[in-house]
């Protein structure tokens, strides 16, 4: 054991350890740093000259959601409202105003603070219709077992819903929303892993592989944990630093204790956990995606001839494949052994759907990590196969030319 780890320490060396490969990545992560902020900025700057304002108005209608909060934000805010469906709302500037002016002050309170907590206070109460519905339905006499069967479960994902809390979930909307870290992991995946077994091909190194120490078996397996490594290290990086970014932006953390549903978007997710749970889950989730795009990437590599075909070839599968999450929309059935599906779990996990195995429901995402799974595994005993048939053929080489 503590031989093959050195061998995978070299391994990591060789293959991810050059100049190159470490300022690309530093340099995707600069540039990833700066793109979150501007994400944030953009969402959030519309008020950023009313902090004060804010922060005030926060620390008085925060927590736990009451009768008492509702009426006194509707008092500032109904005046306003009714001003605006008359058409009478003023821009000019208003000393009296709490953003100095009567049409800043409908946006400020009714996009920060209204339509949140009435999102938040009736959320109860649409959660409870789903459940009687979906019991309605699971009892009836008309429907199929598997639709019963399905209609328990979402009755049961459903039961006890509520969001007693307001809280400031900007932050969380830029996060639940950024995938353009997944795109920059995903191009140093292919940058970092199409060359693993190609460059033995260009150096004519397979042929010398049999005669070292630890033979060709230990020396794949090397390779393969070494790109594990890389990806989950890549992955890791770049969500991390997603996740530390937001949270040094924001000035309220409470918002990663609420429940998931507190986000809009996620309303009708099947998931229960808090918003902090969901972005490690969904974080967990892409790594397992970069994780089997590396195993297409590596296979790859194993069947060129040369770094570039490599490289060209790895890019455009998984360019098609991010093309095909973008254009197949419901139809699911496009999506079960697409990789890149699992780089972006959101739609995945936003709604409470499921898939008819064998007559009982299963999650979408569960049945998805599974199918991707078994791809994966199909696709690095390819690699295996491919790395031993180059051994044996350098082998034979090697002795046809003594």
């Amino acid at each position: 054991m503590k031989h093959f780890l050195r061998l995978v320490g070299y391994e990591c060396r060789k293959a991810f350890g050059n100049p190159g490969i470490v300022l690309f990545l530093a340099a995707l992560l600069a540039l990833n740093g700066w793109k979150i902020q501007d994400q944030y900025h953009r969402a959030t700057g519309a008020f950023d000259p009313y902090k004060r304002q804010y922060q005030e108005t926060y620390a008085t209608y925060s927590g736990t959601i009451t009768a008492e909060k509702a009426q006194k934000i509707m008092a500032i805010y109904r005046p306003l409202d009714e001003k605006l469906r008359n058409m009478q709302l003023k821009s000019e500037y208003d000393p009296n105003a709490y953003t100095y002016s009567e049409a800043t002050d409908e946006q400020f309170f009714g996009m920060l603070f209204v339509y949140e907590m009435q999102y938040d206070y009736y959320y109860r109460n649409n959660a409870i219709s789903i459940v009687e519905n979906a019991r309605t339905l699971a009892q009836s006499p008309n429907v199929s077992a598997y639709i019963a069967r399905e209609n328990t479960r979402i009755a049961w994902d459903f039961s006890g819903r509520s969001i007693p809390n307001f809280t400031d979930t900007r932050g969380s909307h830029v996060l639940l929303n950024y995938d353009y870290s997944t795109m920059l992991a995903l191009l140093m995946c292919i940058f970092g892993l199409c060359g693993v077994f190609v460059r033995e091909q260009e150096s004519e190194m397979f042929m010398l592989l049999p005669t070292t120490r630890y033979g060709t078996g230990a020396t794949v397996a090397a390779k393969l944990t070494a790109a594990a490594l890389f990806l989950l290290g890549i992955g890791i990086l770049f969500y991390s630093e997603d996740f530390l970014l937001i949270y040094a932006l924001e000035e309220h953390h409470d918002a990663l204790s609420a429940p998931i549903y507190s986000l809009a978007k996620m309303e009708q997710t099947p998931l229960r956990c808090t918003i902090g749970s969901y972005f490690l889950l969904s974080s967990g989730m892409r790594i397992l995606g970069l994780m089997a795009c590396g195993c297409l990437v590596l296979l790859l590599s194993s069947l060129a001839k040369q770094t570039l075909t490599a490289f060209l070839t790895g890019f455009c599968a998984l360019f098609l494949g991010v093309l095909l999450h973008d254009g197949s929309g419901s139809r699911t059935g496009l999506k079960w052994f697409n990789p890149t599906e699992l780089l972006f779990p959101r739609e995945m996990l936003r709604w409470d759907r499921f898939v008819n195995l064998f007559g009982f429901p299963m999650r979408q995402a569960g049945f998805l990590i599974m199918t991707v799974a078994l791809l994966s595994v199909g696709m690095l005993l390819w690699v295996l196969y491919r790395s031993r048939s180059y051994h044996h053929q350098g082998r034979r080489q090697r002795h046809g030319r003594l």
